[in-house]
């Protein structure tokens, strides 16, 4: 007998682990009600810096930043025995609770994201806050020139901090990504003298950076959206509910078309039943396409290296000699993310440790290699997408533009 699509959706309603997902979805976060922006985030971090603010936190965090940047210099240069006259024991020595803290300063050559400035122990610490784009060489070298003229005693530190561990080659600029952040709240949430509304702020921007940033799950319930949707694939595979499911993620930012959409009789208590619990379908249907772009990845490029996050996947082609950071992560590769109410593909190329140059080839190289108009122009960053309008109803072709792309950079300076 044929199960209908009612029937589909009352088997998914009934499995106790979709209750379970939609409770954990209920927890309010005051920066996901917010969404936060470069700027949002210097705010953030200048009131941790600020040692006067009301987090009771004093000099912590611009003690933990002056610490990272030693661990940087050991970890790039082998030395980590002094940022000009500052010493690592110096640092767990001094105070800094006289700090002041400016964010946005305008100078003539540009806008400083953060500085921090301690006249007691002489240091200033200037910040460029970034998230992908960056900076260029010369802006920043800029930005140097006016501190040393107007900070010519002070010891000076100058950090280049992306939130998706971009680096910038920059002597003597110091590159952070915000796992030490991440790591540093996670430390302080569980001091017991911390006020508990100072707590709920830290534990929800700990939150907010590690979903939108780091794009984690809790690993249980990453595995149990999995198997969820394993037990209930049928429901996505058919092509008819996939636009259905489009049609409200699309309705839902624009109510004409969420109004025009329920007027429609068909369907009508199904698309209630989606409406009211869109989150969860969204992050079945992402399962589904991003499974689905992985197999065919793994079958048109053996040997490949395939990350999964919650709304994309990092993809290293087998061709590529794969280097990673101090920390870790891949210098170079393809992030792929469904876009568009989830029917076209954007790709974006990472890129960590390369210089402008090799950037602006790389991005130029992948554009005219797809040779098709439509496509969208490279954006000489990585945060932008190289390519955002890949149609997922071509599933094979769209990989193969991809791989295709992957090989013939194999030798270019993506691999140097």
């Amino acid at each position: 007998m044929t199960v209908t699509l009612n029937g589909k959706l009352n088997r998914l309603l009934a499995d106790t682990r979709f209750e379970t997902l939609k409770r954990s979805k209920l927890t309010i976060n005051s920066f996901h009600l917010n969404h936060s922006r470069e700027m949002d985030h210097s705010s953030m971090l200048a009131w941790l810096l600020n040692p006067d603010e009301g987090h009771g936190l004093g000099d912590r965090f611009v003690r933990r930043l002056l610490i990272e940047c030693f661990r940087w210099k050991h970890a790039n240069s082998g030395d980590q025995a002094r940022i000009e006259d500052l010493t690592l024991s110096t640092v767990h020595g001094y105070s800094f609770g006289q700090a002041v803290v400016i964010t946005e300063l305008v100078i003539d050559s540009g806008r400083i994201d953060i500085l921090v400035v301690d006249p007691m122990s002489e240091v200033v610490i200037a910040i460029e806050n970034k998230y992908g784009a960056g900076e260029s060489g010369q802006q920043l070298k800029n930005y140097k020139k006016w501190v040393n003229a107007n900070f010519q005693t002070y010891n000076k530190v100058y950090v280049f901090l992306d939130a998706f561990g971009g680096e910038k080659n920059v002597e003597p600029w110091i590159s952070l990504d915000y796992s030490w952040i991440t790591d540093f709240l996670e430390e302080v949430t569980k001091f017991e003298d911390v006020h508990v509304r100072v707590k709920t702020i830290l534990t929800d921007y700990l939150k907010y950076i590690k979903d939108e940033y780091f794009d984690e799950w809790n690993k249980y319930d990453r595995d149990m959206l999995v198997a969820l949707y394993h037990s209930h694939k049928e429901i996505f595979e058919d092509k008819d509910i996939r636009k259905l499911l489009r049609d409200i993620v699309d309705g839902d930012w624009h109510w004409q078309s969420l109004d025009e959409l329920f007027s429609d009789q068909k369907y009508q208590m199904e698309k209630w039943v989606i409406y009211r619990n869109i989150e969860i379908f969204e992050d079945l249907l992402n399962v589904h396409h991003l499974e689905h772009i992985e197999l065919e990845l793994e079958r048109q490029d053996k040997g490949c290296e395939v990350e999964l996050g919650k709304s994309y996947l990092n993809y290293l082609p087998s061709t590529w000699k794969k280097s990673v950071t101090s920390t870790g992560k891949w210098t170079a590769f393809c992030r792929l993310k469904v876009v568009d109410e989830m029917c076209k593909l954007s790709v974006h190329i990472l890129y960590r440790n390369l210089d402008e140059v090799s950037r602006n080839n790389q991005a130029n190289d992948f554009v005219s290699g797809l040779g098709v108009k439509k496509y969208r122009e490279a954006a000489k960053t990585s945060s932008q997408p190289i390519a955002s309008d890949l149609p997922l109803s071509d599933l094979r072709e769209v990989v193969s533009v991809v791989v295709d792309y992957g090989r013939r950079a194999a030798d270019s300076s993506v691999n140097t």
